[in-house]
């Protein structure tokens, strides 16, 4: 049986041994669910932290180019995320940009 316990602001979980002698103290401490909300980005955040609007965020999710939780109708984006989108977006020096190849981004007109 597990369970979790809360002691100066840090989280453990404790499991009950089968013998009867009592919890252990698991070595690993569980970071509290507030503090790890709290690293999720809304698209507004993440569009001020990338520099771009927040439709340009939204069309990198459904293009599958950043990672995120939907909650509802909700999308969350968390900061490692972000870092990688940008990782990603990165041009070498001396580079080209990455291109559509030469198709219109707007489509046909």
């Amino acid at each position: 049986m597990r369970g979790m316990e809360v002691e100066n602001g840090q989280v453990t979980e404790q499991t009950a041994s089968s013998s009867g002698a009592g919890p252990q103290v698991a070595s690993e401490q569980v970071e509290p669910t507030s503090e790890r909300l709290q690293k999720l980005l809304s698209v507004d955040e993440a569009a001020d932290i990338c520099r771009v609007s927040a439709v340009t965020i939204r069309r990198a999710i459904k293009a599958g180019r950043i990672s995120h939780i939907r909650i509802g109708s909700r999308l969350l984006i968390s900061r490692w995320g972000v870092a990688e989108f940008l990782e990603a977006s990165k041009v070498p020096a001396g580079g080209l940009a990455p291109t559509s190849g030469g198709k219109s981004l707007r489509g046909k007109k």
